[in-house]
């Protein structure tokens, strides 16, 4: 439960789920920008709002390709760590 409270407070700051974003100082917003939050909440805001012109739409959904091919990767090596290491009566 301690490890969830610590992620969902750096997830409402990191996404714009607290404050938008552009209301950060401008070296908070500099790190905000490369952490993967932005692209849970922020950007489909962002997009669905109009908020954001074609061009710089396509990098913002590049991004969140990239988090998730990053992040999916992690969860195989996770699981696959996790196969070898797993043992079991009767397996």
């Amino acid at each position: 439960l301690g490890l969830f409270n610590v992620y969902f407070g750096l997830w409402s700051l990191g996404s714009g789920y607290l404050f938008p974003l552009e209301l950060a100082p401008e070296w908070l917003r500099q790190v905000l920008l490369w952490l993967p939050f932005r692209a849970t909440l922020a950007t489909p805001v962002e997009l669905l709002a109009g908020l954001v012109a074609w061009e710089d739409a396509l990098g913002l959904v590049a991004a969140q390709v990239v988090w998730a091919v990053v992040f999916v990767g992690l969860a195989a090596m996770t699981w696959n760590l996790g196969v070898k290491r797993h043992e079991a009566v009767g397996a």
